[in-house]
């Protein structure tokens, strides 16, 4: 954690609000609202924090934080609402779409190792990479990797 943002996370306000997650080269990579900003933007920080894979990637990513106060849960709702739908945050998947972070999978259980996409792990005898916050990120890599590595393609056993 670089002393920036270290010296944010110690003058963050208990006020309820919006707070933003910017990386190094100024991308915001994450919208989120809290009762208080204080005690939620530093609980990403903490040591032994329980974070999604995802979340943890994108808590190496931060560079910087942007706080907004407000005057109750209710705006910082719709702030956060409105912010994400704006500017498209990498890591806000949930308020953008229905939709989860993609893995590449390559499924062991067949004759011939299927490799591809899926939204959610669970499946024993798979080996997952990711996650990949931007879907085309993940179809952009899945195709090099069937070019260099040549890969079957079809969808037949």
């Amino acid at each position: 954690m670089n002393a920036l943002l270290k010296r944010q996370l110690v003058k963050l306000p208990t006020h309820p609000g919006i707070y933003e997650f910017f990386s190094a080269q100024g991308k915001l990579l994450y919208v989120g609202k809290a009762k208080s900003l204080h005690s939620r933007v530093r609980s990403y920080f903490q040591a032994g924090a329980t974070l999604s894979p995802a979340k943890q990637v994108m808590v190496s990513q931060v560079h910087h934080l942007q706080t907004t106060t407000v005057k109750n849960e209710v705006e910082a709702l719709l702030l956060e609402g409105n912010l994400i739908k704006q500017h498209q945050p990498p890591y806000n998947v949930v308020l953008k779409d229905d939709k989860s972070w993609l893995y590449i999978a390559i499924d062991y259980r067949q004759p011939y190792p299927r490799v591809g996409l899926e939204r959610r792990p669970s499946t024993r005898g798979v080996k997952y990479f990711g996650p990949y916050p931007a879907a085309a990120t993940a179809h952009d890599s899945l195709k090099f990797l069937k070019k260099v590595l040549s890969l079957k393609t079809c969808a037949n056993p």
